[in-house]
């Protein structure tokens, strides 16, 4: 979102309210950061991470891409992480990203953004952000020119209403609100779905030796990590070439000339 009003000062002009802390919000600070804009991040967990963070992954979860392709182009994950790095790894990698840039700085945790809207105050245009901390609950009106949404198109669980779910006598639980000690207790584990986040559920439940069940409508076929013979699949699927067709704020002389629509053919 943009201000377009012709009044906003240049030094009003380079602030920038950003939503959210997982891998886009710290890529977007880094970058207007290093522009030399004034960023404050917002982010109602406690830490960083945004669907990576502590309290939003379940048992066993790793990321779908292998390390080399799961990480920043500037910023590479420990040469110790597998080749599919963990929930862990993944923090890990965030955590000192926003060390290295001066990020955590400008993060204002357990800060939560209850609305966003234009501002209605001529001498502040731009947009308008009630802010409630969450921990003294209290509120305040902050102004930006500019904001970036950075919140992640899963940010909220989507539980389906199930007949009788209500009369059910264990627990019922999203995946991202499955911590390990749930299993503990467990002698059977039901899991509903057949995406990756319910596989990786069920292989878990299954190697702390709970009887584990997998219901789903229709099966998915998922591709595989490794060809016959172990050769990776996402080597062969991903390369930098293609990168060279997205847009990057920094161009390099190479990535220019794919770029330019006259070079192209």
């Amino acid at each position: 979102m943009q201000a377009s009003s012709s009044q906003v000062t240049t030094e009003v002009a380079k602030r920038v309210g950003i939503i959210g802390a997982g891998i886009a919000g710290l890529v977007t600070a880094k970058v207007l950061l290093a522009k030399g804009f004034e960023v404050v991040v917002f982010d109602k967990e406690v830490t960083l991470g945004g669907v990576w963070a502590v309290s939003r992954t379940y048992p066993g979860l790793k990321a779908n891409n292998s390390k080399e392709t799961y990480c920043f182009s500037d910023h590479s994950h420990a040469d110790t992480v597998g080749h599919h790095p963990t929930a862990d790894d993944v923090r890990e990698l965030l955590e000192s990203y926003a060390d290295r840039f001066n990020i955590r700085s400008n993060i204002r945790f357990a800060c939560e953004v209850s609305q966003l809207s234009e501002s209605v105050d001529e001498t502040k245009p731009g947009f308008q952000l009630k802010v409630k901390d969450i921990k003294s609950e209290e509120s305040e009106t902050l102004y930006f020119p500019y904001v970036v949404i950075c919140n992640g198109a899963f940010s909220k669980a989507s539980v389906p209403e199930i007949e009788g779910m209500e009369n059910f006598s264990g627990e019922i639980r999203h995946s991202s609100h499955c911590m390990p000690e749930d299993l503990d207790n467990a002698t059977s584990v039901l899991t509903v779905g057949a995406g990756k986040s319910a596989l990786d559920c069920a292989s878990s439940a299954a190697l702390k030796d709970k009887k584990s069940t997998l219901v789903f409508r229709q099966a998915h076929w998922m591709a595989p990590r490794y060809f016959p013979g172990g050769g990776r699949s996402d080597l062969r699927m991903v390369s930098r070439f293609a990168e060279l067709f997205v847009e990057y704020p920094h161009r390099t002389n190479s990535r220019s000339f794919y770029m330019d629509p006259a070079c192209r053919w």
